[in-house]
């Protein structure tokens, strides 16, 4: 039985003498063709090589990658998702909750009103601006009481909009 990602082989060398195929052994190796996988465990007397061919290798325009790359995956489809930064949305609106999809598909270009942004989530958002260090100490001056307090809490927020905004 080879497992999910693997495909048997057999070996007619055992112990590095050479058997006969009657004898020979068969081993299981990650896929050899990066352009193909094994979704399943499937019984290795039924194949040869990983059986399903990759079709999601995030080669059409402004696909990113997403993850492992689809050439050094064993077990599944490659994974992209659309540069949202760019503007661009997958035309089927099929992905998980990092915008990535596994089915072959393109991305198409979405335009947000005024305001608003594309999020990787292919929704257009309200675009927040954060306060700057001045307007920090005016809203909260109890509770930036040092430079260090400040800088961990200007940190905090840029990657929350940085995540936010990717």
């Amino acid at each position: 039985m080879a497992v999910t990602g693997f495909e048997p082989a057999i070996s007619e060398i055992i112990n590095t003498r050479k058997v006969p195929l009657t004898e020979a052994a068969v081993n299981c190796h990650r896929c050899v063709n990066s352009d193909y996988f094994n979704d399943r465990s499937r019984n290795s007397s039924s194949y040869v090589q990983c059986p399903l061919q990759k079709s999601n290798k995030c080669k059409n325009d402004h696909q990113i990658i997403c993850g492992t790359p689809w050439n050094e995956r064993t077990d599944s489809d490659g994974e992209c998702r659309c540069d949202s930064s760019k503007g661009y949305v997958p035309s089927a609106q099929k992905f998980d909750s990092n915008g990535c999809f596994a089915i072959h598909d393109l991305c198409t270009f979405k335009t947000c009103s005024e305001g608003h942004e594309l999020s990787r989530m292919s929704k257009c958002l309200t675009f927040l601006v954060f306060p700057s260090f001045l307007d920090c100490l005016l809203l909260f001056p109890s509770f930036l009481t040092s430079v260090l307090v400040f800088q961990d809490f200007q940190k905090t927020v840029e990657n929350i909009y940085n995540n936010y905004k990717s």
